[in-house]
């Protein structure tokens, strides 16, 4: 689910300028205004992509390099597959996700990329801490990741990483 998140949020940074360039009435060329890609508009992006019909949204996503547009197919499959409970978990993510300050969003950003450059074994390890310290009231969330043997299991940078992500999604 996270990483459904991340994808989303990448995709709404990534997409925003093709999808609302390929809205009826949007305006076009070089006077067209950019927006920003990950504004208030993300989630909606995301959801007219996901309501758009497979020719339309394969014509907008036809004009992002292959390896991008693959991940982002693989992505809105993922999403077709949610239960509306889990949808709408998703989008009260990406809402809160929208809400937080441009350096917050960005220090998130940064922290997924890092993440899905560890092998695996180490992103799923996180990623079940994660679960666990979402369930943790946050002194003992801050106490379980300063103890030695959260140190032991985890790297330097698989902590940074930890705690750049705690800030942002637990802390909501």
């Amino acid at each position: 689910m996270k990483r459904l998140f991340a994808i989303l949020v990448l995709a709404a940074a990534f997409l925003a300028p093709a999808v609302l360039a390929a809205q009826p009435g949007m305006p076009r060329g070089p006077h067209r205004s950019k927006g920003r890609p990950g504004g208030p508009q993300g989630l909606r992006m995301v959801e007219r992509l996901n309501s758009m019909p497979a020719d339309e949204r394969s014509r907008v996503l036809g004009d992002l390099p292959p390896k991008r547009r693959a991940e982002l197919e693989r992505g809105l499959e993922r999403y077709q597959k949610l239960s509306p409970e889990e949808r709408e978990n998703l989008s009260r993510r990406f809402r809160n996700f929208q809400e937080m300050s441009p350096e917050r969003r960005q220090a998130m950003r940064e922290a997924f990329r890092r993440m899905n450059d560890l092998p695996d074994t180490r992103r799923r390890a996180i990623r079940r801490e994660m679960t666990d310290l979402r369930q943790l009231t946050p002194d003992s969330r801050q106490s379980r990741m300063a103890s030695d043997e959260f140190k032991e299991r985890f790297s330097a940078e698989e902590r940074e990483i930890m705690d750049g992500l705690a800030r942002g999604i637990l802390e909501e």
